[in-house]
């Protein structure tokens, strides 16, 4: 039997180290972004604090969640683009080792 030298997933992706870097790269962004989401968010339940003069956020209050909508849904996107990032890296890394 013969080992095989190069592994193609169902659309064609050749899985070699230049695919496993590009996998890492992209995780890596996706890690930068969340933490850039995770900081604004912070800054934007800040600032709702201040200009609403409570040192408390009740996170269930409609106004606050009026308030930080588009600050919670990017960083509920960074989160999901960074799982996918780890899961595509991961995905990458095991067929790359498969066939080395």
């Amino acid at each position: 039997m013969t080992k095989q030298t190069s592994f193609k997933a169902g659309r064609g992706t050749k899985w070699d180290a230049v695919t496993v870097a590009k996998r890492a790269v992209e995780s890596f962004d996706a890690e930068a972004a969340t933490r850039s989401a995770e900081h604004k968010f912070s800054a934007g339940c800040e600032r709702y604090k201040e200009s609403s003069g409570i040192d408390f956020i009740d996170t269930d209050c409609p106004k606050f969640r009026h308030a930080t909508r588009t600050l919670c849904e990017a960083l509920q996107d960074a989160r999901r683009a960074k799982y996918n990032a780890a899961r595509r890296l991961a995905t990458a890394v095991r067929n790359y080792k498969h066939i080395a």
